[in-house]
């Protein structure tokens, strides 16, 4: 701030006496013997602290919330027959609530798959477009299905016929020590 304001300027001109520039150190004194500073430190300190502290809390309760919809998801019964959603009368008897925890069960096993998901966000679409991203998803797997072997993370590449390749059942983050 010396060097922005052109203090050195001011101070030259207006304060020139022994008797300001003695005062003016007497007063730097006592506003550094107040500590002025240290306590604005000291606050800073407890406002960054009490900060990290809400994060911290905002986390715990966003993980929770968070374990808890994948616990909601794993236990969805998947519905793997493709003429429920493709019968009418069927599909009136499931409600879209139902429809969102299939999806919301795809698209997590996409990502546990690591591949790009390719269950779009669906909160804007409407019962019929959902059922058909259903239907989409239900092809991926119906190889999967038929031959009665789920890879644990989704299908990968749905098993070619004559192809006796065994799917591992754990996955390569248990095999490193990342997941419980």
């Amino acid at each position: 701030m010396y060097r922005k304001n052109n203090t050195k300027a001011y101070v030259a001109q207006n304060l020139q006496s022994a008797a300001d520039q003695a005062f003016l150190r007497g007063a730097a004194g006592q506003i550094d013997g107040e500590g002025r500073e240290r306590k604005q430190h000291l606050e800073q300190a407890e406002a960054d602290e009490r900060m990290v502290t809400e994060h911290r809390a905002k986390k715990v309760k966003s993980d929770k919330k968070k374990r808890e919809e994948q616990r909601k998801i794993d236990k969805c019964p998947v519905i793997f027959d493709v003429d429920r959603f493709q019968d009418p009368d069927d599909l009136r008897k499931i409600i879209v609530e139902h429809i969102d925890l299939q999806l919301k069960w795809h698209r997590s096993r996409e990502i546990l798959a690591d591949t790009k998901p390719e269950i779009p966000a669906t909160s804007k679409l409407n019962k019929s477009a959902k059922v058909e991203i259903i239907i989409a998803a239900l092809e991926r797997w119906n190889p999967w299905v038929e031959v009665q072997e789920f890879p644990q993370g989704g299908p990968l590449h749905p098993p070619e016929d004559g192809d006796d390749s065994k799917i591992e059942s754990e996955s390569e983050e248990e095999d490193i020590g990342y997941r419980d």
